[in-house]
């Protein structure tokens, strides 16, 4: 079930646009997923345009598991998005590791690519740093932290791991 609403308001070429909507019980058929996405979601936005520019003002998607915040700008030539996400309980998709996990950053986007700049923090000593470029399918891009090695429990049982865990991992190539 889903409900929405959007005004505009000026001329073309200095509109603000504003925009909400609800939705309650949504599902895509992965457990973990739906975990996250039940309940009932809120999303609202607040763009505009102004010197030939999209500006997101502010857009915010929440829920009773997750919440995200994104502002940006975009033109002809760049678009810049600043991300700030968090789910509230990453013991709902991995349960032997409870509290808040984090997403910080940005992705600006210029011509042919777009380059990432992002940190995710949260439970198990998750502390991650994720940097490079993307384009058409390709990425080059470095992934640096640590975490708890039992955070891979939940996808190689029977089998298991622990410890302490640091990464300094490269991805260049298909994505």
């Amino acid at each position: 079930q889903m409900s929405a609403d959007a005004r505009f308001r000026g001329p073309l070429d200095s509109a603000n646009i504003s925009a909400t909507a609800t939705a309650q019980g949504l599902r895509i058929g992965n457990p973990q997923v739906d975990k996250v996405i039940g309940g009932q979601s809120q999303l609202s936005a607040d763009l505009s345009f102004q010197d030939g520019k999209l500006r997101i003002n502010a857009a915010r998607l929440t829920n009773p598991e997750l919440s995200a915040d994104l502002s940006g700008l975009a033109d002809s030539t760049r678009q810049t998005l600043d991300i700030k996400a968090s789910l509230r309980n990453l013991g709902v998709i991995l349960p032997d590791f409870p509290g808040p996990l984090t997403l910080t950053g940005a992705v600006v986007n210029q011509g042919a690519d777009a380059a990432v700049d992002l940190e995710v923090k949260g439970p198990g000593g998750i502390n991650a740093v994720i940097t490079g470029k993307v384009a058409a399918g390709r990425g080059d891009l470095a992934i640096k932290g640590q975490g708890h090695a039992a955070l891979s429990n939940v996808f190689i049982t029977p089998r298991a791991v622990s410890g302490d865990l640091g990464f300094d991992l490269r991805l260049n190539g298909p994505l």
